[in-house]
């Protein structure tokens, strides 16, 4: 995943939190997390930048991309749940704090579950939700098996992508393919 680090420090700078669409470098927000914003970032067309609270060292962010990058390779590499393509970009301000962006590549808005219900059939929502709970099967199934290590998820509908969603032919089959998003705060 090619992240253009120079263009987020830029857009960090020019940053203006209460309308991103008026910073130096143009962004929308594409979510808003507990303790995060999800930006798409004008030139990152095709990622979703996620921008993480403020690590006041290195040591901090170190820890953090360590737990980060195991979280995601233990969901799709031992769990079973697919993970967008992501990677994690984080520098030092000229501020003395260091700014982390967890980016992903962007997915359209129309796949993300939350979204997706309001066009899908009756029939097609419960296969949907069968899908998502069969994912969060394989979870417990994994902290069941390993008692030395378990992993949390945010379950809810909103952090689960259809893959291949065809909003004109608006359907889920019992095969389809789910991404699982809320991968930064494991």
């Amino acid at each position: 995943m090619k992240v253009d680090i120079d263009l987020l420090k830029k857009f960090e700078n020019g940053l203006e939190p209460s309308r991103p669409e008026a910073s130096k470098i143009p962004a929308r927000v594409l979510g808003y997390g507990e303790i995060s914003t999800v930006f798409a970032i004008e030139g990152q067309d095709k990622l979703a930048c996620k921008r993480m609270p403020i690590f006041q060292c290195q040591e901090e962010l170190d820890q953090y991309q360590v737990i980060y990058d195991e979280y995601n390779r233990l969901l799709k590499g031992e769990v079973g749940i697919e993970v967008p393509p992501y990677d994690c970009a984080a520098f030092d301000t000229n501020r003395g704090y260091i700014v982390c962006f967890d980016v992903q590549e962007r997915q359209s808005s129309e796949s993300f579950g939350n979204r997706a219900i309001h066009i899908l059939s009756e029939d097609d929502i419960t296969v949907l939700v069968r899908l998502i709970l069969k994912n969060l099967l394989k979870i417990w199934e994994f902290n069941r098996k390993n008692k030395s290590l378990q992993l949390g998820i945010d379950g809810q509908i909103s952090n689960w992508v259809i893959r291949g969603f065809k909003p004109d032919k608006p359907q889920v089959g019992p095969t389809a393919q789910l991404f699982y998003i809320d991968t930064s705060t494991p």
